[in-house]
């Protein structure tokens, strides 16, 4: 007579023969997938004011409205350079033509484009950060902490 042991679940589970759907491993997948999708779908930092939130690409007016005026402001002109598509030039045609094939005498030819930068300061005390506030073209770029308040 043949009798053979017929093996539990748990020794399945354990042997990774029986995938169950509240198997650990599976458990620590999900987390981990659910921790990711929360990081990704939170802004990097943001700034609370009292108990109103700034929205990401605030304007100037925005952020005043919420949090008020600056404890400091400063104002400057970035240049940034941004390359266009490749040309190419040959003697017998006139001005620059899109790139060929074998990108024969290609060269790209960059464009400067001056962008108005201001960043504000807020201070709040010394309980809380200085936060920095980075503004392009009139809209929040970004927020940063700068030490503690004073």
């Amino acid at each position: 007579m043949n009798t053979k042991k017929i093996p539990s679940i748990r020794s399945l589970a354990r042997r990774r023969l029986l995938f169950i759907g509240n198997h650990p491993d599976s458990v620590a997948r999900r987390a981990i997938c659910l921790v990711l999708f929360l990081v990704v779908s939170m802004p990097a930092q943001a700034l609370r004011c009292d108990h109103d939130l700034v929205p990401d690409r605030a304007s100037f007016s925005e952020v005043s409205r919420i949090c008020g005026p600056p404890t400091d402001a400063r104002q400057w002109v970035e240049y940034r350079i941004v390359p266009v598509a490749p040309y190419y030039h040959s003697p017998s045609s006139q001005g620059r033509r899109r790139a060929n094939r074998d990108h024969s005498s290609t060269y790209i030819k960059p464009i400067v484009i001056p962008v108005n930068v201001e960043e504000w300061t807020y201070n709040f005390g010394p309980t809380r950060l200085i936060h920095v506030l980075r503004f392009e073209k009139g809209q929040l770029k970004s927020v940063g902490t700068s030490g503690r308040g004073y």
